[in-house]
């Protein structure tokens, strides 16, 4: 993970000061599972305020798609994970078997939540004229840390209150 604005951090750090060069700053390590149980914490926090709201479940209980023939994706633009969706999704377009429609976004830094969130509505949108059958959420591959920023609850709420399916 990039250190970033927005990310705690822990680290192991030493203060040196040299006569000609003044006072420096030397980090030695960090410790990566401090970030991690930030992470945690923040989780927590969102499922407990959404709980709260009752709107945690909301968009699990909405009724199972039985066919995939329209289906919004949303993800970064280059990302990992949608080539392998690609390829997969590449044998249905083929046939004629099923619809895809992408929605590119940020997953990381401050703008992620922003754009997340954007390209859901943007989906929905969508949806009122001419309905999915699910939304697909796609990250790239990466490290645990790199989804500090998908750990929001603007992005939460989103989903829970989509009128599609959200996987």
């Amino acid at each position: 993970m990039r250190l970033e604005a927005g990310i705690k951090v822990l680290v192991y750090a030493r203060v040196e000061f040299h006569p000609q060069y003044g006072m420096a700053l030397f980090i030695d390590d960090i410790d990566p599972t401090y970030t991690l149980g930030d992470m945690a914490a923040k989780l927590a926090k969102i499922r407990e305020v959404l709980t709260a709201e009752k709107i945690i479940n909301n968009n699990k209980q909405l009724p199972k798609p039985t066919d995939f023939t329209r289906v919004a994706v949303i993800s970064p633009q280059n990302a990992a994970g949608l080539g392998d969706f690609n390829r997969e999704a590449g044998i249905l377009i083929k046939h004629n078997l099923c619809e895809f429609v992408y929605f590119t976004a940020l997953f990381q830094g401050e703008k992620a939540s922003k754009e997340i969130c954007e390209a859901l509505k943007l989906a929905t949108e969508q949806h009122m004229q001419n309905p999915f059958d699910a939304i697909v959420i796609i990250r790239g591959g990466g490290a645990l840390s790199d989804l500090t920023w998908l750990n929001n609850e603007q992005i939460a709420r989103s989903v829970c209150l989509s009128p599609e399916t959200v996987s």
